[in-house]
């Protein structure tokens, strides 16, 4: 991840009108391509169950084409139509997460730290995201977010609905995502982490 972070309200104000969102209504942001081990399928369904508790809410989707996907059939079988809106694929897709108040990751399975979750972090979004690979090393449960059991929809939208429930709790989860990312993932951090845990002769 090059170039700087940070949070917009004119880039959130530009994309929620870009998309039909309201100002104040609730929006979940996701960056994943199709491809079964992103459960984009599960992000659907678990989304569908929110959406029935919390009508105003909305879902943006950035890294799938909607004219080459069954997503949004699948979205609109669902009845989000007008709920989850395709921003495709587009160059700093990271910007679009202004525009979000939570970012989900719905992974069912091993892929390392997906990028995203760190773009997330860098703009002071609480993440809800499942236990796999390593997120759980990137989001702290109850802290920076919610993490729940991969590939079950009726957790993530527990987990979801949950951190809808507490708004007040969304500034300080992504604060401590923030504090978390620039510990963790900044490069000058993890060139110092490097030097001192492997390069340094040991005192001992």
């Amino acid at each position: 991840m090059s170039g700087s972070r940070e949070t917009s309200v004119q880039l959130r104000a530009q994309y929620r009108q870009e998309f039909g969102i309201p100002p104040h209504a609730p929006v979940l942001a996701c960056i994943a391509f199709d491809a079964p081990f992103k459960a984009l399928d599960i992000l659907l369904t678990a989304f569908a169950k929110v959406v029935h508790n919390c009508p105003q809410a909305h879902l943006i989707h950035v890294g799938v084409d909607p004219e080459c996907s069954s997503l949004p059939a699948q979205a609109a079988n669902l009845g989000l139509s007008g709920k989850v809106h395709w921003a495709g694929i587009r160059d700093n897709g990271w910007q679009v997460l202004n525009a979000a108040d939570i970012y989900v990751q719905s992974s069912r399975f091993a892929e390392g730290l997906p990028l995203s979750i760190m773009e997330a972090m860098a703009l002071k979004l609480p993440v809800v995201a499942t236990q796999v690979a390593g997120i759980p090393e990137a989001v702290t449960d109850s802290e920076t977010g919610y993490l729940v059991e991969a590939g079950n929809p009726d957790y993530l939208a527990e987990a979801i609905q949950r951190l809808l429930n507490q708004p007040d709790k969304w500034k300080t989860m992504g604060e401590a995502g923030y504090l978390r990312y620039l510990q963790l993932f900044q490069a000058k951090n993890s060139v110092k982490s490097l030097v001192e845990n492997y390069l340094l002769p040991s005192s001992n």
